[in-house]
């Protein structure tokens, strides 16, 4: 494992289009090309793919395949008559549909994971949905995986909510939560939030009062903003309506202000939910009492609803990684720890119960009959995001084997 503060600049792969003056280079080998193509690690023999491209792929796996597309580490190269003079416009727009927005980088594993740009309808052939909810134009996606398109029997559902400034399409991009719905056979929803203000975070830079109003979830329950309680019911409702869904396998995942969405959902309305993992994901901020207060939570004191938080090592500027000195990382546990119902002391020495997962995750877990009811994970090297692999260890480690019956009670069934 190549950790993040050790990494050159020469060793992060940058895809590139070299278009240069054919009189000025004629051989397609130059220092610069084979600079490029070393960075990527392409082949050295290419492709033409359009009369004046010639394209340099990488075929080799890189380094954390789960969560990289080695069809996005790319090497273009061109020699065009007077392109700096002829083309303007036209060609910029080229190299911005062509090749530029045909990649994306999402800041997780060391160097970032590079990615294709995938349209969430054209590409993915998710359903789009543009509708009125409560007074309130709503937008989310729906995916639904072909094998499960083709077959009546219920399958399960995961909601996956963005971040603040964020979208339900990019959060499709970020999280991959499609993949390990075609994987495993289940349907995932992609919602976005309204733009507004994050009430009570006017010191941080990003949620300043003077700032454009960008996506953001109305936690706290504030009445002159959309009811997201009212909104998930009505998706909820809508997709069980339209499609076969296992009710007793309905989960909520998010990251960072979605995740404070993820646990107001799991506490407001355990009837649904059956567990929940919030990623960049304790009640980060002292919004821990704000949230409780919403009136949706009040209703439901206790909840018995299964929990895996997780947090990256390098976002300390807004979440402590550490559990200790009651800090977010311990009033979380404490508050799960009461709404769970979990038996004995609140735990306070959090210097033992690890594990260790690749050499990158630090997990720590409670258990109640037998049942992990509060999971807690760090990871080395993760910034404020979240990434593939974390989507299908959520799935493969928890949501699957989680069910709930129809007295709401919850079983653990490990899948082999």
């Amino acid at each position: 494992m190549i950790r993040l503060k050790k990494i050159l600049k020469s060793e992060i792969p940058v895809p590139v289009w070299l278009i240069e003056e054919e009189y000025l280079c004629s051989n397609a080998d130059s220092s610069n090309l084979t600079y490029w193509c070393e960075v990527c690690q392409t082949e050295l023999y290419p492709q033409k793919t359009d009369p004046d491209v010639n394209c340099y792929f990488r075929l080799t796996d890189p380094e954390y395949p789960i969560s990289q597309e080695k069809t996005a580490y790319r090497v273009w190269h061109s020699l065009i008559p007077n392109a700096s003079d002829c083309y303007g416009y036209r060609f910029n727009r080229r190299i911005w549909k062509d090749f530029l927005y045909g990649v994306r980088r999402w800041m997780a594993d060391p160097g970032g994971d590079l990615r294709t740009t995938k349209d969430p309808v054209r590409d993915l052939n998710m359903e789009y949905h543009f509708e009125e909810v409560g007074g309130w134009i709503r937008e989310w996606y729906i995916y639904i995986p072909p094998q499960v398109k083709n077959d009546s029997q219920e399958v399960p559902l995961v909601f996956a909510m963005h971040g603040y400034t964020c979208s339900g399409e990019i959060y499709i991009g970020n999280s991959d939560w499609h993949r390990v719905a075609e994987k495993y056979g289940f349907i995932v929803i992609f919602p976005s939030a309204i733009p507004d203000l994050i009430d009570g975070m006017q010191d941080n830079q990003a949620c300043k009062k003077e700032n454009v109003l960008l996506p953001a979830w109305n936690n706290f329950g504030k009445d002159t903003r959309q009811d997201e309680i009212a909104f998930f019911k009505y998706m909820f409702r809508d997709i069980c309506k339209n499609h076969a869904i296992d009710t007793s396998r309905v989960f909520a995942t998010g990251h960072s202000w979605g995740s404070m969405l993820t646990q107001l959902l799991g506490m407001a309305l355990p009837d649904i939910f059956t567990a929940i993992a919030p990623c960049s994901g304790i009640l980060f901020d002292e919004h821990d009492e704000k949230l409780l207060l919403n009136p949706a939570i009040a209703e439901n004191p206790r909840t018995e609803v299964p929990v895996w938080m997780f947090v990256g090592e390098c976002e300390e500027w807004l979440i402590p990684h550490i559990p200790k000195d009651e800090n977010g990382v311990v009033k979380s546990i404490h508050i799960w720890w009461n709404r769970n119902k979990i038996q004995g002391e609140k735990p306070n020495d959090f210097t033992s119960g690890w594990t260790k997962h690749k050499e990158r995750w630090n997990d720590l877990c409670y258990y109640k009959n037998g049942i992990p009811m509060i999971r807690y994970t760090w990871i080395e090297d993760l910034p404020h995001a979240t990434m593939t692999e974390m989507s299908f260890r959520i799935w493969e480690e928890f949501f699957s084997n989680l069910r709930k019956d129809k007295t709401g009670m919850i079983h653990w069934h490990p899948q082999s």
